[in-house]
């Protein structure tokens, strides 16, 4: 799935091989089109809210998110905003999002199920998102990421015996450097993030060449699904007996 894991497997024995990872294969819209699907002005800074795809990382991040975003726009009034509301997210918890997004005057919209957000990504300057894959597609369609997560205590403690990297957003694992803002746990306040987020914003131009430098790591390859079932192929092709 990522290009440093191939040297990983080889040194354990494994004949591994790296085609590719998935975000590169949706290709996202132009950032006017990206706009006009999301019913946004043609211009004008943005701001993506994705806070994650499971109940418990939403009812954990959103409200953080929405009251940053609130703050900076007490500043910059005139940046528009959405959350993209994850598709696999069950019915209590879509409602959950769409009753505080309200709530705070940010409008939710709804990820198609089979694109996911990639499309509308270039829609924004910059993006609030939970740490996962989420980030890595911000990067790429060049929505600078403030990548934010929280975590139960037993977890949390779990994960800091195992962890072996100083960086957890993926983007920065790519670089090898803490090149976009990571607010963990006690660290993912409303306040933090809207530091960072307004920190991002005014910095974009030089994040970018990180953006790039992301995308240049994962390299060229825009099909490894197609790629991979290329190579399984003989493996499995029925036999002569079916």
């Amino acid at each position: 799935m990522l290009p440093f894991e191939e040297p990983l497997w080889r040194k354990a024995g494994v004949d591994a091989h790296y085609f590719g990872h998935p975000a590169l294969e949706t290709a996202p819209l132009h950032r006017e089109a990206a706009r006009h699907s999301l019913a946004m002005a043609p211009s004008g800074a943005a701001v993506a809210l994705l806070p994650g795809s499971r109940p418990h990382e939403v009812r954990r991040l959103l409200i953080p998110m929405l009251r940053a975003l609130a703050r900076v726009r007490s500043t910059r009034p005139s940046i528009d905003a959405r959350v993209l509301v994850a598709p696999s997210l069950d019915v209590a918890t879509r409602a959950w999002t769409r009753e505080a997004c309200r709530a705070w005057h940010v409008v939710a919209f709804d990820v198609d199920p089979s694109t996911g957000a990639m499309p509308v990504l270039k829609a924004f300057d910059a993006a609030v998102c939970a740490s996962g894959t989420a980030s890595l597609e911000a990067t790429l369609a060049r929505a600078t990421p403030v990548v934010t997560y929280r975590v139960g205590l037993a977890t949390e403690l779990t994960a800091r015996a195992l962890l072996r990297t100083s960086h957890v957003a993926l983007p920065n694992i790519l670089l090898g450097r803490r090149a976009f803002p990571e607010l963990l746990q006690r660290d993912a306040t409303s306040d933090r993030i809207a530091d960072a987020l307004t920190d991002v914003l005014e910095r974009r131009r030089e994040l970018l060449l990180a953006c790039d430098r992301v995308e240049e790591v994962l390299g060229s390859a825009r099909t490894p699904s197609a790629d991979i079932a290329r190579a399984l192929e003989p493996w499995l092709r029925p036999g002569p007996g079916g």
